[in-house]
């Protein structure tokens, strides 16, 4: 009974781990997508000041950041 109850627990910490990864993609994802139309955006109506490095490095922050929360400091 306790070997069931231990691969049921390891079973739901896998599907956490497996959301959180998912999570972390969605969000890389989005900026992947984002991140380019707001450059446009950008050189495209005031080409003359380059406010999108904000946005670049602030959410690049924010997915370094997923990162370290999901898979801690491993590389690899």
């Amino acid at each position: 009974m306790k070997s069931d109850y231990t691969k049921e627990q390891l079973y739901l910490k896998a599907e956490k781990k497996v959301k959180e990864i998912k999570g972390f993609y969605i969000h890389l994802f989005i900026y992947i997508i984002v991140i380019p139309i707001i450059i446009l955006v950008n050189l495209k109506f005031s080409p003359g000041y380059h406010w999108f490095w904000y946005s670049v490095l602030g959410w690049g922050f924010g997915i370094l950041m997923h990162w370290i929360a999901v898979f801690g400091f491993e590389i690899f």
